[in-house]
């Protein structure tokens, strides 16, 4: 222990004196730690806790996949049978996500929570910190338990934490409900990414969303579905299982073969995990990448100070220290630089780890990433360091211990050439290593470029966003669609409108999809077909405000309200399909059991995805649809955001106790669609953009290590006639030599692991080549860029003075 305090007050002592190597070592360590650390800090949420106070192991959510491909979810009939028939899931449960109006008055709050089954908190293992959940009988007769268990938070924020908040009355969407439960804090719900603080059982549909009905139609599939692996259960079991009970129902209950496939899946992978599991997973192989770089880098300066002390090294070796001793106190150095670099990476932590926030896309729901970084991240974090410290400071510890005694104290090392060779394979490996990183991020940058410059099928610029919920506060169908019909006129007639409408769900945003079955008079279906199509509710003008052409027909008009005929629109895909060779216009369809004339056919659009095919879809209008989320979409001549106010005064006009939420640019609202790209590219070109200055130096470095190495020779080259000309070309070929060997690496490496990117790829191929090229073309800029600085150096050197050394 003596001897390591020793070692230790040496490499302080020694670490002092070069206080610029010191500081560029430890901060590239820096750099490179603390994006390790912050990587994990993002997957360690992901996957070991998506859901705060849940013991998330064996947790899993269930989508299903129609036979045409289509996502869905679950029926409530459908729910109970397959809860009653499980034998791998211990406990099977459902829910729905949906807005609330908490209070009443002037100022009612609006609040996201679920309609849940009453084994719902059974199945997350989450137990209340006051009061109770759901029980049983709760499950069983519409509209005869208003109960509710909330928050932490919001007893806390909402309710001023009284103590007597069980059996109190608070009132959801106008309707009184009783608390009976309390979640402890931090709990945030079932739903990866969002936090919720209110649930109700789902027998109370009928009082929160209308519609109680649907709680006994099979084929009303609008709820989602979680389950616990029982012992010994495993989700490929499962996955066989929910696909087994679910032919049986099809068979039983549509008298059809044809069934909806389970897809089982962890619950990280559910909401916010099905986006960012495959991103953080590449950024987490980038990372290491990256501390691949910054090792390589500092093991360059290490040789590099090496060299300088080699003299020093010789004197102790001389005096009888051992070669097991100096490597030893070389790494006790090391470690000191890498235990500065560990502390200024969790230094940044902190503020690197709520990046993350900055990426999700503007949104009405309230979306919480729990990043903060715990003791595991820690514990990850010095582990780094540790690896770094073995990888960047062994080779140059055991190189710089193997010092001719002799020529070192003549100035004459024999390891040069040695020292220089190991150089140039870290300097080859780091342009390598940065070429596939820039690659990558070239990759995502061109697919975020065709994921932007897509035609979804409508002209997103100069298009204003203002959402409202009528049923949670009070409206009626017919209620609300005076309101809509009442804040759309006053809304057009504002200075600087060109049109404005109505829709429920904003077309590649956040707000989910939703399908319905129909039929079409006069076309029978072929054996197992299924008619479904994505709808949407939208209010007059919409088409035209949306900018979607319409191909025959007309678009929706004031005039279409209750009173009249139910019409429709359809886009071109349903009328291709259902009425080819005939208009479609005039046609009839029947679907929620009314018969619909269809008015219009329009161009088809993206509805869910950017790279998704045109499915079949209609549009009915919200005046004679009941709407309940309503989302105004205004067209203004200049920036959306500037009549935001002036929108959300005329919506209160009409009803000042109406909350306006989500005031936001069309734009913002779709960039949701590109999320995976925008947030790859960004921060791939950021690490690609590091690697790159790292390559730099440590090439540049390389060469004026080889340059001083060399400079005996320059001065007989140039005393024999060398012009300065021609020994900065011979130094810049040294250099360009080198990166051209890490290109060639380099690009082999990027073709291979390029594949996997596959997935978050928009119209772009893995091997796109006019990434390749450009990649190329700006490693060997940026490479002829750091050489020139050297062999500018080398060719101004007195050739007197170097002969003599």
């Amino acid at each position: 222990m003596e001897s390591l305090r020793h070692d230790l007050r040496f490499a302080l002592r020694q670490l002092r004196k070069s206080p610029g190597f010191t500081l560029t070592a430890a901060l590239t360590l820096g750099l490179g730690i603390g994006a390790n650390a912050t990587v994990f800090t993002w997957l360690n949420w992901l996957i070991r806790n998506p859901l705060p106070g849940v013991e998330s192991t064996g947790l899993i959510y269930v989508r299903w996949k129609t036979p045409d491909g289509r996502g869905s979810s679950t029926s409530w009939p459908n729910f109970l049978d397959i809860r009653d028939r499980t034998t791998t899931l211990s406990h099977f449960a459902t829910g729905r996500m949906t807005a609330f109006s908490l209070g009443e008055g002037a100022n009612p709050e609006r609040t996201f929570g679920m309609l849940v089954s009453a084994n719902f908190f059974d199945t997350l293992g989450a137990r209340p910190a006051l009061g109770r959940t759901f029980r049983p009988e709760e499950d069983q007769n519409p509209g005869t338990h208003a109960a509710a268990v909330i928050s932490d938070s919001l007893w806390r924020n909402r309710m001023g934490g009284a103590p007597d908040i069980i059996g109190r009355t608070i009132r959801l969407n106008t309707r009184p409900f009783t608390v009976v439960g309390v979640m402890p804090p931090g709990f945030q719900g079932g739903t990866p990414g969002l936090r919720h603080d209110v649930w109700v059982p789902v027998m109370m549909r009928g009082e929160i969303l209308g519609g109680a009905q649907t709680l006994t139609e099979r084929g009303n599939s609008w709820l989602e579905a979680y389950g616990r692996l029982g012992a010994g259960g495993s989700i490929a079991r499962t996955t066989q299982e929910l696909n087994a009970i679910s032919a049986a129902i099809a068979r039983d209950h549509y008298k059809s073969e044809r069934f909806n496939r389970a897809e089982v899946v962890p619950i990280y992978q559910h909401a916010a995990g099905q986006v960012l599991t495959p991103v953080l997973l590449m950024m987490t192989a980038v990372v290491g990448v990256v501390l691949l770089i910054v090792c390589a880098n500092v093991g360059n300066l290490l040789l590099a100070r090496a060299a300088g002390r080699r003299k020093e090294i010789a004197v102790r070796m001389a005096l009888g220290v051992g070669r097991g001793r100096l490597v030893r106190q070389l790494l006790v150095e090391n470690s000191v630089l890498s235990a500065l670099g560990l502390a200024i990476g969790l230094a940044m932590l902190p503020a690197t780890a709520g990046l993350l926030m900055r990426f999700a896309p503007p949104a009405d729901m309230p979306i919480a990433l729990n990043t903060r970084p715990g003791w595991d991240v820690l514990a990850f974090t010095v582990t780094v360091s540790v690896v770094a410290t073995l990888l960047f400071g062994l080779a140059p510890a055991i190189r710089a211990s193997r010092a001719d005694v002799t020529g070192s104290l003549k100035e004459e090392s024999g390891l040069a050439g040695a020292r220089s060779r190991l150089r140039s394979v870290l300097v080859v490996a780091q342009v390598a290593l940065s070429l596939v990183l820039l690659v990558c991020a070239g990759l995502l940058l061109r697919s975020l470029g065709r994921a932007v410059g897509v035609d979804p099928g409508f002209d997103p610029r100069n298009v204003l966003v203002a959402g409202v919920d009528l049923r949670p506060n009070g409206y009626d169908a017919k209620s609300g669609a005076v309101f809509i019909k009442q804040a759309l006129a006053r809304i057009s007639s504002l200075p600087g409108m060109s049109s404005a409408s109505s829709v429920r769900r904003v077309p590649l945003g956040l707000g989910g999809s939703s399908s319905t079955s129909f039929s079409v008079y006069g076309y029978t279906p072929r054996k197992d077909e299924d008619l479904v199509a994505m709808v949407n509710d939208v209010g007059p003008d919409y088409f035209r405000t949306m900018r979607t052409p319409v191909l025959a027909g007309r678009d929706f008009n004031a005039g279409d309200d209750a009173g009249r005929p139910l019409v429709l629109v359809v886009n071109e895909t349903l009328a291709g399909r259902y009425f080819a060779g005939v208009s479609a216009v005039g046609r009839r369809l029947r679907a929620y059991g009314r018969e619909f004339t269809i008015a219009g056919v329009v161009r088809g659009s993206k509805y869910q995805t950017l790279d998704e095919p045109v499915m079949p879809q209609f549009w009915v209008c919200s005046l004679q649809v009941s709407a309940s989320e309503t989302n105004f979409l205004v067209r203004t001549s200049g920036d959306p955001l500037a009549v935001a106010k002036a929108v959300e005064r005329e919506i209160h006009a009409v009803d000042p106790a109406l909350p306006v939420y989500g005031l936001r640019s069309l734009e913002d609202s779709i960039s949701a669609a590109s999320i995976v790209q925008r947030m790859g590219g960004t921060m791939l070109g950021f690490f690609g953009a590091l690697a790159l200055l790292l390559a730099a130096i440590g090439l540049s470095g390389v060469l004026a290590y080889m340059a001083a190495m060399r400079s005996r020779e320059v001065g007989i080259r140039m005393t024999l006639g060398a012009t300065a000309g021609a020994i900065a070309r011979m130094i810049m070929a040294e250099g360009m030599r080198l990166a051209a060997y890490g290109l060639a690496l380099g690009l082999a490496l990027s073709v291979l692991v390029s594949r996997f990117l596959a997935k978050l790829l928009f119209d772009v191929s893995p091997t796109d080549a006019v990434t390749l090229v450009s990649v190329c073309v700006l490693l060997a800029a940026v490479s002829l860029g750091a050489s020139y600085l050297p062999a500018r150096r080398a060719a101004a050197v007195d050739p007197l003075r170097a002969i003599r050394g």
